[in-house]
């Protein structure tokens, strides 16, 4: 028998095939459902949240440290996380044990992935919060000494941009007043990486946006994915979503982030209630700037494209843009990232500077 638990509450009971979570015996409290197995919580919902707390395959240098250091550490013992406090129990596991949020908990696996020379093969310590994290790049947890977290995102073999974007956004941000995730640059390793600290807290979750959107099935011929998530928002009663959102939005148009999608905005809710208590802060904006495409090209979100136009517009009348003009610190910040050509970086900075003149000169000029 396996059992799921937010912090100290029994929440589901499960029955177990070989070690395995095979069938939902019991709903031991339904008001502490995760918001995707509110509606309905059968094994194959459950089994489905549950992979959403693995590492994907598709990451990002997991192949070779599989090679390297085999498969067994990627079993996931109790499934526990810095994005929220859900685990399993599965004999005398405590929370105060397993949670992240307040124990030390082992570097092995980020080393595998950024230090793999330090590790001992035939020794490691698999209790980490790095096999909860989804998301396609190369990516770990590390704590400071109040062992508080916070987690530090590689680039794309691709690209290696999407640190320096993550960078420039947050700083643009800031100087909008756009609630948005600080990112700064380190390097991990031998890697260039962006470093965020984690907005989660021991009393609140992150429930991204695709569980509250497909708790009703969209109309695709009466509402549009805008339009349906916003009603969604409502619904769940999220305070501030849509101003957010439109802001959100509106600074993907500015930074030519074609990304943002139903997986990287999400919602803080308060465990002690289950109430939301608004939209959490702006974060993954690694694909702004030109960082998949070349510079100048015209980039449409691929979510919200039909709607940009228009949300931009009107939130534009909010702003004063002609922050934009004075700050040039981003030049300095382009020109000395490693990891793009200095061709990049020389066109990167003049389209930057054109499409934040433009934007300055005609309050009704739509940017993409």
């Amino acid at each position: 028998m396996s059992e799921l638990f937010l912090k100290e509450e029994k929440v589901l009971t499960l029955k177990d095939i070989e070690g395995v979570p095979s069938e939902v015996q019991k709903i031991d409290n339904p008001e502490l459902l995760p918001v995707c197995l509110k509606n309905k919580c059968t094994m194959k919902e459950f089994k489905q949240w549950l992979e959403r707390r693995n590492i994907p395959q598709n990451r990002e240098g997991l192949e070779a440290m599989t090679k390297e250091f085999g498969k067994s550490w990627l079993e996931n013992k109790n499934f526990a996380s810095l994005s929220d406090h859900y685990w399993i129990k599965k004999r005398t596991e405590t929370w105060k044990r397993t949670n992240f949020f307040t124990n030390i908990y082992s570097k092995d696996i980020g080393d595998m992935a950024f230090r793999p020379w330090t590790i001992n093969k035939k020794r490691f310590d698999s209790f980490s919060p790095d096999l909860t994290t989804n998301g396609m790049l190369k990516k770990r947890w590390l704590q400071y000494s109040d062992r508080k977290s916070y987690i530090v995102k590689a680039g794309s073999l691709a690209t290696h941009q999407e640190p320096l974007s993550e960078v420039l956004v947050s700083v643009l941000a800031e100087q909008l007043g756009i609630p948005c995730v600080k990112y700064d640059l380190c390097v991990e390793g031998v890697t260039m990486c962006s470093k965020s600290d984690n907005f989660v807290t021991l009393d609140t979750e992150l429930v991204p946006a695709y569980y509250l959107y497909y708790d009703e099935p969209r109309d695709k011929n009466k509402e549009g994915v805008y339009a349906h998530l916003i009603r969604m928002c409502e619904k769940f009663d999220v305070p501030g979503a849509k101003d957010f959102i439109d802001q959100m939005i509106f600074l993907d148009c500015i930074t030519g982030n074609e990304d943002r999608n139903l997986a990287n905005i999400g919602f803080i809710r308060d465990i002690s209630t289950m109430k939301f208590v608004g939209p959490a802060p702006l974060y993954d904006s690694g694909n702004a700037y030109w960082s998949t495409k070349n510079v100048n090209e015209v980039v449409k979100s691929k979510v919200f494209g039909d709607v940009e136009e228009d949300i931009f517009n009107a939130v534009k009348k909010n702003y004063n843009l002609s922050v934009l003009l004075k700050s040039s610190g981003y030049k300095d910040l382009i020109m000395a990232y490693p990891h793009i050509s200095d061709t990049k970086k020389e066109n990167l900075i003049s389209a930057i500077a054109k499409r934040n003149k433009r934007l300055c000169m005609d309050r009704n000029e739509f940017v993409r």
